[in-house]
């Protein structure tokens, strides 16, 4: 999973061509003559900058944003004789809507990217009290003298996981100590 993240930021410009791609080749099947989809509203090229914000970040969404807005301003300079300054002031809020979502979907990524870091970290800070814990209680319960002492949970190195004793070998007791022990469970091996 480490590897594909890694690599994202590579594959985003593939997968800023392949989403660019198929959205025209459905827009040229369903509405030929309507490049951009310029009369349907909203436009599905609001899926560009979507996509792109939700899963690689804030550039990666501005750069949906800027692909979506140059195809749609396509489609609708060709419907007419627009100049730029006309077709901001006429579509001025649906170019602006494409790069604020572009733009809000690359934020809430970055928020869930960096929620997924902190609980990595937090993942690993367990992991590392968990094998110091280990390696302070191992020692207690080879202070018995046993190669395996069930007063603990802890075994050799030697042993590994799941040790099942055979029916020849019999596990010591254990017997309740008089007096617990300082850094013992108050069980002592016999």
């Amino acid at each position: 999973m480490d590897v594909l993240n890694k690599l994202a930021p590579k594959h985003g410009w593939l997968d800023l061509a392949v989403i660019t791609g198929l959205l025209l080749v459905v827009n040229s099947m369903f509405a030929a003559t309507d490049i951009g989809w310029t009369k349907l509203h909203p436009t599905p090229w609001l899926l560009v900058p979507i996509l792109m914000g939700c899963r690689y970040g804030f550039p990666a969404g501005m750069a949906g944003a800027a692909v979506a807005i140059i195809v749609v301003s396509v489609g609708f300079a060709r419907h007419a004789d627009f100049f730029i300054v006309t077709l901001l002031k006429v579509h001025g809020y649906l170019f602006a809507a494409m790069a604020a979502a572009g733009g809000i979907c690359g934020q809430i990524q970055r928020g869930f990217k960096a929620q997924e870091i902190l609980l990595k970290a937090q993942a690993e800070r367990t992991g590392e009290r968990l094998k110091k814990l280990d390696t302070d209680l191992f020692p207690r319960a080879m202070s018995c003298g046993r190669t395996f002492c069930c007063c603990s949970t802890a075994r050799p190195a030697s042993v590994t996981p799941p040790f099942t004793p055979s029916p020849t070998q019999a596990r010591p007791s254990c017997a309740k100590a008089s007096s617990a022990t300082p850094g013992r469970s108050g069980r002592a091996c016999s």
